[in-house]
């Protein structure tokens, strides 16, 4: 059975000043569906997004949390804003820790309530067997291999009913094209799945702001750069038993 931490994620993030982007990601973290799909252009937070819902779930006891990347590289994203989260909590002295990220070794033992993250990466399938999870962030999803969903986590999560998120840039048609339409879909056994797209451009408003020249220091500052990117292919999605071909005339795009 899933557990929810015990303490309000409003409070915590006020304690962390985090200012999620507008209502839109405020209600991505406020939802209650097991499996969260963000598919989001460039600069738009998807890995705060992340990686505060992993300091989150941090809080449930004797729960055993992962960042699933890529590669260790990408999946030290999420891990990072984790830690330093812990680290503004007053919390890391508290913790067993280890971070480095060329030997792979990224985690967080929280002693207090017997909570850990660690950092996987899909490289090396060998260190994804074996365990029962709380939690999972599939860090830039899109460019996982679906199998590293289907045969490895999907089943770790299964025994506690755990959750799992899946930020990513759209990558074109592929598996994670098909976790957004499972999310998007309005089939009542698919009340798990709910997901949400995000252009770079939902922040142009904050972009532009900080563009203004700060009138007393006269300078101005930098805003992100916006980027595109797009891809054509065809997959089949195939997730707990349930099939359905992506075929649409558009990929997901930022």
């Amino acid at each position: 059975m899933r557990v929810e931490p015990n303490i309000s994620r409003e409070m915590l993030f006020k304690q962390l000043e985090y200012e999620p982007h507008g209502q839109e990601q405020w209600n991505a973290h406020r939802a209650t569906q097991r499996f969260r799909t963000i598919c989001a252009g460039r600069r738009f937070g998807k890995s705060q997004w992340a990686g505060h819902e992993l300091t989150y779930k941090m809080f449930v006891p004797h729960s055993i949390n992962w960042v699933v990347g890529p590669d260790y590289g990408l999946g030290e994203k999420e891990f990072r804003v984790c830690y330093l989260d812990f680290q503004k909590l007053g919390l890391l002295s508290r913790c067993s820790k280890s971070y480095n990220v060329k030997q792979g070794n990224m985690r967080i033992y929280f002693k207090d309530l017997d909570s850990l993250l660690e950092v996987k990466s899909a490289e090396r399938k060998d260190s994804l067997v074996g365990e029962g999870l709380d939690h999972v962030c599939m860090s830039e999803a899109a460019k996982h291999q679906m199998s590293t969903w289907d045969m490895y986590i999907q089943p770790a999560i299964t025994d506690k009913q755990g959750s799992a998120d899946f930020p990513s840039t759209p990558d074109g048609f592929n598996w994670f094209k098909g976790m957004y339409e499972l999310g998007q879909s309005p089939r009542e056994d698919l009340d798990d799945y709910v997901s949400w797209r995000f252009p770079t451009l939902t922040l142009l408003p904050t972009i532009l702001d900080k563009c203004f020249i700060n009138l007393e220091l006269h300078q101005p500052v930098a805003a992100p750069v916006m980027e595109n990117s797009s891809e054509s292919s065809t997959t089949q999605l195939q997730h707990s038993g349930y099939k359905n071909t992506v075929q649409n005339s558009q990929p997901l795009r930022e």
